[in-house]
């Protein structure tokens, strides 16, 4: 194991927590669906399916069901409303909301649901 490292920081300077990454104008087709028990891990990992429901019913959403099962489709847009309602109600904190929308940015850019610029800045050398 590297004993170096100690930390590592990712910032995402370009996250607004404030701010909907994915506008309704947004193709999300291209995009991966979740089962309840897929989003909780991916999204709210201290959390269960249970709380998730219980969130659901009282915000009163639903996610809709899959076209091919009766079992609900957690897709793109639905968990950054529901991740936002949630913050609204006092249900995340500000480091879950901020974990859950960097996590849903990521996968958006590598589905490619959104584009970002990439900015790279070269590292100076050590002489």
């Amino acid at each position: 194991m590297n004993e170096g490292i100690q930390r590592v920081v990712l910032v995402d300077q370009q996250l607004d927590p404030n701010e909907f990454i994915i506008g309704d104008e947004v193709d999300i087709s291209s995009a991966p669906t979740w089962s309840i028990q897929e989003m909780v891990k991916t999204f709210f990992p201290n959390r269960s399916p249970y709380w998730v429901r219980l969130q659901e019913r009282q915000l009163g959403i639903t996610a809709p069901r899959s076209e091919t099962s009766t079992a609900r489709s957690f897709d793109l847009r639905y968990i950054e409303r529901f991740i936002h309602l949630l913050a609204e109600h006092g249900k995340l904190t500000l480091q879950d909301l901020i974990g859950a929308l960097v996590v849903l940015r990521q996968i958006a850019i590598i589905t490619g649901v959104i584009k970002v610029p990439l900015s790279i800045t070269p590292l100076r050398s050590e002489p």
